[in-house]
C-alpha cells in the first residue's frame, strides 16, 4: 500500500507556519517536493523502460511532473504562512487546490490526500462528501493537532473519528437478491511485447488457456472479463481463427465476454470497451451487445497535447491518437445488473463517476462499477496500490461494489464500503470468480458531487476573511 506516511508528512509540513526562517522554508519546500517524487517515480519507468525516451528527458520529466504536483502544496504553504490561516481555513485551501488540480490541464488527480486515506475512519464520510470532503477533514484534523495539541484538541479530533465511525454503519443503497458471477482474467502481459505483432499469438494463446481452464472448473459464469487491450485489434483486424475458437469456448458455458480492445466508427479511433455475444454465424463470431468508449483520455498516451507532437516522435512505441467517447453513455446490462463502466485513470476522477450513475432510471436498478485497466507502463511500482485505492474509494463514495479486470494488477472485487474481497497477485497471470450482488439507490454524494464541500471551503474562506477584516 502507498504509505500513509505520504499523508502524515504533507499535511504536517503544510501546517508548521510558527518557523519563519528561511532555510526552514526552503527545508519545507524540498520535502514537499521528495514526497510528490516518491509518489510519482513511476512516470520514469514509463517514459523511459518501457517508452524508449532518452535517460534525462524522462528525469527530467517525471520530475517536472512531481513539481507541479508539489506547486499546489507549496501554494497552501505559503498562504499560511502569509495569512496565519486557522485549521479549518488550512483544509479549506488545501481542499480546493486538490479540486483544482483535477481540473486543470484535463485533470491529475493523483496523490489525492483523500484517497491515500481510504483505510482511515474518515473514509466513511465520503458516501456523503466525497474523497474531497475526506481530505478536508483529514487536513482539519492534522491541522488541529499541530496548531495546538492539548486534551481538548485530541478530543476534538476523536470525536470526530468516533462520528466517522458510526456513520460507516449506514447502508446508503439496497443489495439485490440475485447475485451475478463474473469472470475477471489477469493476463500479467509485460508491457514490453503487449503491442508487439510478433508475440500477438502468443499473448491470445495466453488469455484463451486462462479462460478455458476458469470454464472447465467453474459453471454459471455469466459474464468473462478482460482487461483493457486484451484485444490490440479491432474485431474486424484479430485473427479469425482466434475469433471463432474463443467465441465457441465461450459458448459452451452460456456465458458473454467483456473485453478492452481499439474500436472504429466513421473512421475514429476509440479505446473501447465491449459486450459481445458468441454467434458462430457472425463474420467475426461475435456480435456487439453493448460499448463504452473512453471519455477521459491520457495525455501523452491516448492523445497529443498541442505543442507536444516532439515529444512523442522521441518515444519508441506507438501511442495512440484515440477519440474521446460520449460524457454520458448506456450502461452494459448483464441480467436485471447495470454494469456502469470506466477505463483505466478514469477512476480518479469521482465527478465523472457519479455523472454515469446519475442516468434517469438508474437510481433504483441494480448496479456495478468495471474498471478495466493496463497497467504494465509502470511496472510493479506503487501506481498499482495508488489506482486500487481509488477504485475503493470510488465504491465507498457510490456505495456500489466494483470489479476491476487489469493485465499486471489489482485485479479485484471490491465491495459497497471499499473493502476487498478477492485480489490477485499483481504482475501475474491468473483468474478470479466473484459473486457479485449489485446494489440499488443513490448516496448523497452520487446526488450532489462535489459541490457541498466545494461550497463549505468557500464559506470557511470568506467567513475567515470577514474575521480579518472587521477584527
Amino acid at each position: 500500500m502507498v504509505s500513509l506516511s505520504l499523508v502524515t508528512v504533507i499535511t504536517v509540513v503544510l501546517l508548521l507556519n510558527k518557523n519563519n526562517g528561511k532555510n526552514y522554508h526552503y527545508a519545507s519546500y524540498l520535502l514537499i517536493f521528495g514526497c510528490s517524487l516518491f509518489g510519482l517515480y513511476w512516470i520514469h519507468n514509463s517514459l523511459y523502460v518501457i517508452g524508449g525516451l532518452p535517460f534525462f528527458l524522462s528525469v527530467f520529466s517525471t520530475g517536472l511532473l512531481a513539481f507541479y504536483v508539489a506547486t499546489f502544496y507549496i501554494v497552501a504553504l505559503a498562504l499560511s504562512r502569509i495569512y496565519a490561516f486557522s485549521s479549518l481555513e488550512i483544509a479549506a485551501v488545501i481542499t480546493g487546490l486538490e479540486l483544482l488540480r483535477s481540473l486543470l490541464f484535463s485533470g491529475f488527480p493523483w496523490l489525492e490526500i483523500g484517497v491515500l486515506g481510504v483505510d482511515l475512519p474518515l473514509a466513511n464520510l465520503a458516501p456523503f462528501l466525497g474523497s474531497y470532503g475526506v481530505t478536508f477533514f483529514i487536513v482539519l484534523c492534522s491541522a488541529t493537532l499541530v496548531h495546538n495539541f492539548n486534551f481538548r484538541s485530541v478530543c476534538r479530533v476523536l470525536s470526530l473519528v468516533l462520528i466517522s465511525f458510526f456513520v460507516g454503519l449506514i447502508n446508503l443503497t439496497n443489495e439485490t437478491k440475485d447475485p451475478i458471477k463474473i469472470l475477471l482474467v489477469q493476463g500479467g502481459i509485460p508491457q514490453l511485447i503487449k503491442f508487439n505483432p510478433e508475440h500477438e499469438l502468443k499473448v491470445q494463446k495466453k488469455y484463451y488457456s486462462l479462460i478455458k481452464t476458469a470454464i472447465s472448473n467453474n459453471d454459471k459464469i455469466e459474464a468473462i472479463i478482460l482487461p483493457e487491450t486484451a484485444l490490440i485489434r479491432p474485431l474486424e483486424l484479430t485473427d479469425k481463427d482466434f475469433l471463432e475458437e474463443l467465441s465457441s469456448l465461450i459458448a459452451t458455458s452460456d456465458s458473454k465476454l467483456i473485453t478492452g480492445i481499439p474500436y472504429v466508427k466513421n473512421e475514429n479511433w476509440y479505446n473501447s470497451l465491449l459486450l459481445l455475444k458468441p454467434n458462430l454465424k457472425n463474420p467475426f463470431f461475435f456480435e456487439i451487445a453493448g460499448e463504452y468508449h473512453k471519455q477521459h483520455l491520457v495525455p501523452f498516451g491516448e492523445f497529443v497535447p498541442t505543442g507536444f507532437k516532439w515529444f512523442i516522435e522521441k518515444m519508441k512505441i506507438p501511442l495512440g491518437d484515440f477519440s474521446r467517447g460520449e460524457s454520458i453513455q448506456t450502461p452494459i446490462i448483464l441480467g436485471e445488473h447495470r454494469i456502469v463502466s470506466n477505463i483505466c485513470f478514469e477512476d480518479l476522477f469521482n465527478a465523472e463517476i457519479i455523472e454515469h450513475l446519475k442516468q434517469p432510471g438508474l437510481q433504483n436498478e441494480s448496479t456495478i462499477l468495471l474498471n478495466i485497466s493496463n497497467l504494465g507502463w509502470f511496472g510493479e511500482s506503487n501506481s498499482l496500490k495508488y489506482h486500487l485505492m481509488a477504485a475503493r474509494m470510488r465504491s465507498i463514495e457510490t456505495a456500489k461494489p466494483t470489479v476491476r479486470s487489469t493485465n499486471t494488477g489489482m485485479t479485484a472485487h471490491i465491495d459497497h464500503k471499499g473493502t476487498i474481497k478477492t485480489l490477485l497477485q499483481p504482475t501475474k497471470p491468473g483468474y478470479m470468480v466473484a459473486e457479485i450482488s449489485g446494489r440499488a439507490g443513490q448516496t448523497p454524494f452520487t446526488n450532489y458531487g462535489n459541490t457541498p464541500v466545494l461550497l463549505l471551503s468557500i464559506f470557511v474562506l470568506i467567513a475567515g476573511a470577514a474575521r480579518r477584516f472587521f477584527r
